[in-house]
């Protein structure tokens, strides 16, 4: 389940947006995480496995901005303890939580969490000083968990 995401109502049903602005051709696209596409106008995309927090396939469709309202941005937010900030990107079935450093931690935080969490830098060739990590973590160890909407 995404908790950090934009979402708008299209049709009478809640959608995952790609974002809130709209493209040149005023639209903005709605995104589906179910198994199967809404519709046959849906755009079916097959993600690369490694991509982080997100679903394998997801269908998309491109509709005018006036048809979408309720247009909002969540955004969730946590603690990881130590003031080590992370924004929460997703929940998985077994209520794990993918988060991605906020905040500047110190690089000995960060390989602490690497090497006992299995998190990721988001860039193998640059200094991890110099960036975030990412990664799944059971929810429980996240603490100070708040969500702030954004209304467009």
């Amino acid at each position: 389940t995404r908790l950090t995401a934009s979402f708008g109502m299209w049709r009478g049903r809640e959608y995952e947006l790609r974002g809130v602005r709209p493209s040149q051709e005023g639209e903005l696209v709605l995104v589906s995480r179910s198994d199967d596409a809404p519709g046959p106008e849906w755009k079916t995309i097959r993600r690369h496995p490694n991509n982080f927090a997100a679903t394998p396939v997801e269908h998309v469709l491109g509709v005018p901005v006036a048809e979408v309202s309720g247009i909002v941005r969540v955004t969730a937010t946590g603690d990881l303890g130590r003031n080590r900030k992370v924004e929460i990107l997703a929940e998985d079935a077994e209520g794990r939580l993918a988060v991605i450093q906020s905040n500047h931690w110190d690089e000995s935080d960060q390989r602490r969490v690497i090497a006992y969490w299995d998190f990721s830098p988001l860039y193998a060739s640059e200094p991890l000083s110099h960036q975030s990590v990412f990664g799944w973590i059971p929810a429980d160890r996240v603490s100070g968990i708040q969500s702030e909407t954004e209304h467009f």
